[in-house]
């Protein structure tokens, strides 16, 4: 029994509370467990099912804390109705990411993104997650958050406040990275989802990375270790987190973490289709921002339908710069190596110098056909005329 007698559905009235039957959870916490990045490796999925087995975890003594009154709201719900909606409010999925924008904000790094709405200041977030720690007393604390590989570059010591925030006789620090190449599109690909005007990857886009954390991974660890000097710390190359059966069951595995209750909804966060950068990016420069939004999610409907070849046969840098990628990354990827005992991070068979076999143009021009001929009379105008009009460039 929980704290509440729980109802199938909000049809059927509860008139009785009862008294929680489980024993309390020791005071001090044993084990933090932190996914700290990276972007693009699954994060997205892994929030939605803690979010979803908030509950769950709680009554074994493991808390996923919710940072407002919204995921407060959530988990009385979940413990009343058992089942959380098909889709979860954004600050409910990622409230840890709502912490770490807030952190951020605070110290002027930069503001709290739209979609985060309705925040309470971060005094009120410190103290929400306070008086879960003092009444739900876990022995366990789980944060997930890729806004964290933000913190070594922008504001390093935020690691330190979640240790004093958090303070746990054991510490796990987890993080996952892609092969720079495939990470680079892909996080490009994000960044005209959002509605970034930029370069094209080949035209100079893939250099504004290159002091970055989306380039350099050792950014992404920075201070992390500083803050954490004793935890464990697992990190996973993509490929062998999608071997695993994907980030889920790899941050299950290696934090050993028991299964919870309820699956989460699968992959979410698709990548923009490299064949499509190049139609959205020049949609958002050319575009009002509503109609570079409904550019976007007509690509994104359409996408399985354009034919498109293989994301990963798609060549988005060209020879001598994918040369200067690989040369620059060489030593990060040593780096990260030596973290691990190796002489690389990243598998040998994985040669991220191979020119990819499908030039851009080629791909961006199938989907374009297609894309051309299968528009409607609900098409605005000015979509169907940037369509076109790329279409006829060639």
């Amino acid at each position: 029994m929980s704290f509440f007698s729980r109802r199938k559905s909000p049809e059927t009235p509860v008139f009785q509370s009862n008294r929680p039957t489980k024993s309390r959870a020791p005071e001090a916490l044993e084990h933090l467990i932190i996914f700290l990045g990276h972007h693009k490796v699954g994060s997205t999925s892994l929030q939605d099912y803690f979010a979803r087995n908030m509950l769950s975890y709680a009554e074994q003594g493991i808390l996923y804390p919710y940072v407002d009154f919204e995921g407060a709201a959530h988990l009385v719900a979940q413990n009343l109705w058992d089942v959380p909606p098909p889709q979860l409010p954004l600050n409910v999925r990622e409230p840890h990411n709502a912490l770490a924008f807030a952190m951020l904000a605070e110290a002027g790094a930069r503001r709290v993104p739209e979609f985060h709405r309705n925040l309470p200041d971060l005094a009120q977030m410190r103290h929400a997650v306070g008086q879960q720690m003092a009444k739900i007393r876990p022995h366990t604390v789980v944060l997930v958050s890729e806004v964290f590989a933000n913190f070594g570059a922008e504001a390093p010591g935020f690691a330190a406040d979640l240790a004093h925030l958090f303070p746990a006789r054991n510490v796990t620090l987890y993080a996952a990275f892609r092969q720079i190449d495939d990470y680079l599109v892909a996080w490009h690909g994000q960044r005209l989802k959002f509605g970034h005007k930029l370069q094209s990857l080949q035209s100079g886009g893939a250099v504004e990375y290159f002091d970055t954390i989306h380039f350099d991974y050792r950014k992404v660890l920075h201070g992390w270790q500083e803050a954490f000097p004793d935890a464990q710390l697992v990190l996973r190359s993509y490929d062998e987190v999608l071997r695993s059966g994907g980030s889920t069951q790899d941050f299950l595995t290696h934090s050993g973490l028991p299964s919870g209750a309820a699956a989460g909804t699968g992959r979410m966060n698709v990548s923009l289709h490299p064949a499509l950068h190049e139609i959205l990016r020049r949609g958002v420069v050319a575009l009002p921002a509503t109609s570079a939004r409904r550019l976007r999610k007509i690509l994104v409907a359409k996408t399985p339908t354009l034919g498109l070849p293989p994301a990963k046969d798609i060549e988005m840098f060209g020879p001598i710069q994918r040369k200067e990628i690989i040369w620059r990354f060489s030593d990060i990827d040593r780096a990260l190596g030596k973290l691990r005992r190796q002489d690389g991070f990243f598998s040998p068979d994985r040669n991220s110098a191979k020119q990819r076999p499908i030039p851009e143009t080629e791909a961006r021009a199938t989907g374009l056909d297609r894309l051309c001929d299968d528009l409607t009379e609900e098409t605005p105008a000015d979509i169907r005329s940037l369509l076109f009009g790329l279409r006829a460039e060639g």
